[in-house]
């Protein structure tokens, strides 16, 4: 009888275990820069595409260095529409919060050579 009562709370333990880890979304690792103004977030596989993206206090802009050139930047608000678009040209791209209004932005990066656009989605307060 206490073979048949082990037997069974070793099973219940399994199941419940196996239950509690099968609802568990993984959560994907990003990039998040956090200021006083803005939140920047950025997927990990966008990131790859970047040596670095970071916020730069002297001039107040966030800078990517990315790993091929930048044809292109859109950014777009939370109503899909475009409320900028500017060609770069060049694998280093600044980007000044002070350009943008309060509200939610996906900022679209078309790199040389990639297959897929880049985004990022910024927040400012």
């Amino acid at each position: 009888m206490k073979n048949l009562i082990t037997t069974l709370v070793l099973a219940l333990a399994i199941l419940s275990s196996s239950i509690s880890y099968a609802n568990v979304e993984p959560i994907a690792p990003t990039l998040l820069i956090e200021e006083n103004t803005f939140t920047l977030n950025m997927a990990e596989e966008d990131n790859n595409h970047f040596n670095s993206v970071y916020y730069c206090t002297i001039v107040e802009k966030v800078c990517f260095k990315a790993k091929a050139q930048i044809d292109m930047v859109q950014v777009m608000d939370s109503n899909d529409d475009i409320v900028m678009f500017l060609p770069i040209g060049s694998d280093v791209m600044h980007l000044s919060m002070d350009e943008l209004s309060s509200g939610d932005y996906t900022i679209n990066i078309m790199l040389e050579g990639a297959d897929k656009i880049v985004k990022t989605n910024v927040s400012k307060k």
